[in-house]
């Protein structure tokens, strides 16, 4: 049975004809609108309507599916915005954190002494307190490290690679999230890493 390309791409209902679609023989075992929705994929929730109808010539029948657009109303997403002083704190016109429908997107957190200001010096004391900060912020939003499915990681310099993987392999557990690693030529507070997160909860 040869299928054509999916019909619901550019529109949200459409008329099939059996005999253009199926084979001869196929077509003869009359197949329902539920084996065709689910040929494309179609969810039996998404249907308005699904009904059958003769047509000519031949008396072939027509299946006729009409499915909801997919839509999302601004009321349907909720936004909420993470904040706490165990982590630094927005140095700009931007959240530390923001939670979107049971996600946690976070800003660049940098290795900063959320108490006193201060920065730790060396690549691997800055790489642990950024990941301290981090792991702080996550817990403020209901979740954890453990629950991080993506990183970004900015260097200073690529040679504190080496140094700076081997502090953050200790915040995780499990499977390690996605990363992407950069190096830039200079961050806030000449800070030598910033990390940001993506996070379910």
């Amino acid at each position: 049975m040869r299928l054509p390309k999916n019909p619901f791409a550019k529109s949200n209902r459409l008329w099939y004809n059996v005999e253009r679609h199926y084979t001869r023989r196929s077509a003869h075992r009359s197949p329902t609108a539920n084996a065709m929705c689910e040929a494309y994929g179609i969810m039996s929730r998404d249907i308005i309507r699904a009904e059958v109808r003769i047509g000519r010539p031949r008396r072939m029948p027509w299946y006729r599916i009409e499915k909801k657009m997919q839509t999302k109303n601004k009321e349907d997403i909720m936004k909420t915005v993470i904040s706490t002083d165990k982590a630094p704190a927005a140095i700009g016109p931007y959240s530390q954190a923001i939670e979107v429908n049971g996600m946690v997107y976070t800003s660049g957190i940098i290795p900063v002494v959320p108490e006193t200001g201060e920065i730790p010096e060396g690549s691997a004391a800055q790489a642990k307190q950024a990941l301290t900060n981090l792991s702080n912020l996550l817990e403020a939003a209901g979740t954890s490290m453990d629950n991080v499915i993506k990183t970004t990681v900015f260097i200073k310099e690529m040679n504190d690679f080496g140094a700076i993987n081997e502090v953050y392999a200790t915040f995780f557990s499990g499977a390690f999230p996605a990363r992407s690693c950069v190096e830039v030529a200079r961050l806030p507070k000449d800070v030598m890493l910033e990390i940001e997160a993506i996070a379910i909860k």
